[in-house]
């Protein structure tokens, strides 16, 4: 699971708790187990100065093969920049590990082309 909030200057944000909740209940609804959550708080995904440290982490552990795949709240808490969800696609492409979001309902085990839309 991945989540993500951009802003965050004291500490007091719930967003990335309200994700969870939402990650969660796809998780229930089809089947699914959870391994891991990986969670940036007050980092920006547009800003390319930025290193999103859970994200390189999931990053290498897609390319590892500790999961199956990604659950995330939607598609622009993943990534704003496209060569980020690029990065991620690819390797989960090539480990045959899926992306999904609940806000989107992207799946890319039934739509690889719409989350290159997206």
């Amino acid at each position: 699971m991945y989540l993500r909030i951009s802003k965050d200057h004291d500490g007091t944000q719930t967003a990335t708790g309200r994700q969870r909740e939402d990650c969660e209940a796809w998780i229930a609804r089809n089947g699914a187990q959870l391994v891991e959550v990986f969670e940036d708080v007050d980092t920006s995904a547009f800003n390319r100065r930025v290193v999103r440290p859970q994200f390189e982490r999931m990053l290498q552990d897609v390319k590892q093969k500790r999961f199956d795949g990604i659950i995330a709240w939607k598609v622009d808490r993943i990534a704003r920049r496209q060569r980020d969800f690029v990065r991620l696609d690819d390797a989960c492409e090539e480990v045959g590990a899926f992306i999904a979001t609940v806000a989107d309902a992207l799946d890319t085990r039934t739509s690889r082309l719409m989350a290159e839309l997206l």
